[in-house]
């Protein structure tokens, strides 16, 4: 078993969640990536191997992504196409490692603007954008929470919680 990362943009709902909840945002507002803007940022991604997995055309889609030989770094992107086309895709990450999942959303946000990162196991959400370091998100991603119930029960009330992505 391991953890499921989801994605969302930071649109109204968002933003009225996190400030509802005490979180800093920017102030910028995020749409999904399209197809081609996923594609592009994991082509970009250097000493790593993707291999896709294709259901066929408006299907959910897969990316698995490693680093070199060794695999040390790694994680499963899922990518699911709304509507007839590729320009609204919905993503999320299931297991590997935290820091790469960061890596790839903050060289996405260029494309797509910010990013709010959750994960399953609890912890506060992480707005991921190209204008925090790459340190500073995976130490605020890293960073043990002492009221693990609370993230929880936060993370069960955000906007499309219900849903699957």
């Amino acid at each position: 078993m391991g953890i499921l990362y989801t994605v969302w943009p930071l649109d109204s709902d968002m933003k009225e969640w996190l400030r509802s909840k005490d979180i800093a945002f920017p102030d910028a507002s995020s749409r999904w990536p399209t197809r081609e803007e996923v594609v592009q940022t994991l082509r970009a991604l250097r000493g790593f191997r993707i291999r896709y997995t294709e259901n066929g055309p408006g299907k959910r889609w897969d990316a698995d992504i490693t680093e070199g030989q060794d695999g040390e770094w790694w994680t499963l992107l899922h990518a699911e196409p709304k509507g007839d086309s590729d320009l609204t895709t919905e993503i999320s990450f299931e297991k590997g490692e935290s820091a790469l999942i960061i890596a790839i959303l903050r060289d996405l946000s260029a494309a797509t603007g910010p990013l709010v990162l959750m994960a399953d196991v609890g912890g506060p959400p992480l707005v991921v954008s190209r204008r925090y370091s790459f340190a500073a998100l995976v130490q605020e991603l890293s960073a043990p929470e002492e009221d693990e119930v609370r993230w929880r029960r936060l993370l069960e009330s955000a906007p499309g919680a219900a849903s699957t992505h």
